[in-house]
């Protein structure tokens, strides 16, 4: 119910990662990082997307990777704190949730999908990792009609990209994005909107 659709203008190029990070990538940012297991089932193998990591650990993951390459950071910090942000910035950040929802729910046309892959549930086969019968003795509510044979996390890009050939927007895991969580009302045409102030 605190969900809407807001009117969105997308102006400034941006670049997104074709895949989710995974815990090999991010270890070598942060060597002693665990991703910990479910119900004795690994999250922690090279190849399967980073987790149980905070906004502000994925902020200074991107302030690193503009490191690595010379580029001006986005992120502010003090004392390993994020304390604001250089929107002038070219350095990694963490995408927008327009930015996000632009690129997992368009179909390269402009046209809006309702999840990445189209509008029909259950989603076609090879879609993604999601709550399926791999899952209906760990969980309640599940899709019945969906197999994807992995208990846990997968290891990222192995099913299928989206019309853009990103993989693992929809399953697999949450993904963290820019913006502060708060509620917006009507506020006509947003540009390239990083979020509320607060929130």
């Amino acid at each position: 119910p605190n969900e809407n659709i807001r009117q969105i203008r997308l102006e400034r190029p941006f670049y997104f990662g074709f895949k989710e990070v995974t815990n090999a990538e991010y270890r070598l940012f942060d060597g002693e990082h665990s991703s910990g297991t479910v119900s004795g089932a690994t999250l922690n193998n090279e190849g399967q997307p980073v987790v149980q990591i905070s906004w502000s650990k994925a902020a200074l993951f991107c302030n690193w990777l503009s490191q690595q390459e010379g580029l001006p950071l986005f992120y502010q910090t003090q004392d390993e704190n994020i304390i604001g942000f250089n929107i002038e910035a070219t350095g990694y950040r963490l995408p927008s949730e327009a930015e996000w929802a632009w690129v997992a729910r368009t179909n390269g046309t402009g046209n809006s999908l309702k999840y990445s892959w189209g509008d029909q549930l259950p989603p076609p086969t090879n879609a993604g990792n999601f709550a399926d019968i791999t899952t209906q003795n760990y969980l309640g509510e599940i899709l019945f009609e969906y197999d994807d044979k992995y208990f846990a996390t997968s290891p990222v890009g192995v099913f299928d990209a989206n019309h853009y050939d990103i993989h693992d927007l929809a399953g697999n895991v949450a993904e963290w994005v820019h913006d502060y969580y708060g509620a917006v009302g009507s506020l006509g045409v947003e540009i390239d909107p990083l979020g509320p102030e607060l929130g």
